[in-house]
């Protein structure tokens, strides 16, 4: 029989592997999408910039940070479809 703490181990190391995988997806997805889209895709939803920190970051009017991260998302699940991943909603 198996103890509770084998399945929470092989739990854990299942979800330890979906992360890795969906994290080398993502990285694939990022290397096919234009840099700047990834470049604003990453700042906001990676590394947590709101709008404003982006703009300064990267001297993108609040406007042109909005137009790619809307472009960015299209393209991004439109590669994701392709890798047959569909999206979260």
């Amino acid at each position: 029989m198996i103890t509770d703490d084998e399945k929470t181990a092989v739990n854990s190391a299942l979800t330890q592997l979906r992360q890795e995988d969906l994290k080398r997806l993502v990285v694939t997805v990022f290397k096919k999408i234009p840099p700047k889209e990834a470049m604003v895709l990453q700042l906001y939803y990676i590394d947590d910039q709101n709008i404003a920190e982006i703009m300064e970051i990267t001297a993108f009017s609040n406007s042109q940070v909005k137009v790619l991260l809307h472009r960015g998302r299209t393209t991004f699940y439109k590669h994701m479809e392709s890798e047959d991943i569909k999206k979260p909603y």
